[in-house]
């Protein structure tokens, strides 16, 4: 993806750039593989695909989340991290270049990032003008936490489904597992990746203008904090069920 900074005249496209944490190439039904991992059932992903152009030779930036995103948000290889000051988990607003949604703003495009958002501090400071998710590396390794973050504030908005998930202590997360997957409490949880996506929905349909210019180009990051570092076996089928338990954004938006 480029963007010209002076490019007058030019179309401006809507961009939505749907990032999936730490899945590997060939976790997709798309793309062929024989990992001993097994495969993700990703029918809509498989059919988005073959409609459109497919890149069989492109590279993440790193072979972990927050680095990778390090590379995508700034454009500068790993390599060079430790010569600009980055650690690979941390970018905040005073980050000497620009990136990649300082400069879609620059350009005239009303920005938001959605879901997790990690390695940025401060989206809304360093571009984004919507943020809903997560900031927090760590923090994101839960996907029913009892607060999340939005704006330029953090652990401000609360997820009431999951207030009543045992406390997750050191060494004692089972109880807490346990809970999150009996069907029976299912229903009522607030889990992150139904937020990120109806939150996503919500400001791409931007009704009553409540997101921004609709005379404005927009570009869309919807960062999803799964699969999250593979090791998922054979998950689901094809036309399997499939069900959202957010119950959550209709009760902020």
């Amino acid at each position: 993806m480029f963007v010209r900074r002076y490019s007058v005249g030019w179309p401006r496209i809507n961009i939505f750039l749907l990032c999936a944490d730490d899945m590997g190439w060939g976790e997709p039904g798309l793309y062929p593989a024989t990992s001993q991992h097994g495969r993700i059932s990703t029918p809509r992903l498989d059919e988005f695909g073959q409609s459109g152009v497919r890149f069989t030779n492109a590279y993440a930036g790193y072979t972990v989340c927050a680095p990778s995103r390090t590379t995508l948000m700034t454009g500068y290889h790993s390599g060079h991290f430790p010569a600009l000051g980055l650690d690979g988990e941390n970018l905040h607003p005073d980050f000497p270049k620009t990136i990649l949604p300082q400069m879609l703003k620059e350009a005239g495009y009303a920005t938001a990032g959605i879901g997790k958002l990690a390695p940025l501090t401060n989206p809304t400071s360093s571009g984004f003008d919507f943020f809903i998710g997560q900031v927090d590396q760590g923090l994101c390794h839960n996907m029913y936490p009892r607060l999340i973050d939005s704006g330029n504030e953090t652990n401000n908005v609360a997820l009431p489904g999951n207030k009543n998930i045992p406390a997750c202590t050191t060494g004692k997360f089972q109880d807490a597992r346990s809970y999150c997957m009996n069907p029976d409490n299912v229903p009522n949880l607030n889990y992150t990746v139904d937020i990120t996506h109806d939150q996503s929905m919500a400001w791409v349909a931007n009704e009553n203008g409540t997101y921004r210019n609709e005379s404005q180009p927009f570009f869309l990051y919807e960062s999803f904090t799964v699969p999250h570092a593979g090791g998922w076996g054979w998950q689901g089928s094809p036309g399997g069920e499939c069900f959202n338990h957010s119950g959550f954004v209709r009760s902020i938006t």
